[in-house]
């Protein structure tokens, strides 16, 4: 579950272009459950006279006219789009893709840093384990998350104990 701050929201309308958002939803039903009814609510859940599971995932705004002190925002960054940059070498057990968050990509994050509250690994079905470092004059500073192992099955949010503050 993602809860934002109470200082800090996510801002939607005003005068953004924007009309419509998406979601997107992955489930996993590795016992093959068949009846699967999906409610208003975005609530999935799974009925099984057996296994009697209701699966909890959903979605829920809270939507006020009050703005709050911060944004929220999503820095997401990875792997390089090319196809060779994730082939997977012949014959290893393990191989590590890297990735670096360029300084042209932070050009418009402001002076006073940003402040991290959050993580979302992501790494589909070949990822096993996934760690976000920050970096500074070569040296590991300090994790901002250290999974391993990743499974993609359950796919969370993870909130940081304390938020970290960067600056690029």
């Amino acid at each position: 579950m993602i809860e934002y701050p109470e200082e800090a929201g996510y801002s939607i309308g005003g005068d953004l272009d924007v009309k419509y958002y998406m979601i997107q939803i992955h489930s996993n039903n590795p016992n093959q459950i068949s009846s699967i009814q999906y409610n208003s609510c975005w609530i999935i859940k799974i009925f099984n006279s057996i296994l009697d599971i209701t699966d909890s995932s959903g979605v829920r705004f809270y939507i006020s006219n009050q703005l709050r002190q911060y944004d929220i925002g999503y820095l997401t960054f990875g792997t390089d789009i090319r196809s060779t940059s994730l082939a997977i070498p012949p014959n290893v057990q393990n191989f590590i893709v890297d990735s670096y968050c360029p300084r042209n990509a932070t050009t418009n994050i402001p002076q006073s840093g940003i402040t991290v509250i959050s993580a979302f690994p992501h790494a589909h079905l070949q990822g096993r384990s996934i760690s976000t470092k920050i970096i500074r004059n070569k040296k590991v500073v300090q994790y901002l998350f250290n999974g391993d192992p990743f499974n993609f099955d359950y796919q969370l949010t993870y909130r940081l104990t304390e938020p970290i503050q960067l600056y690029f």
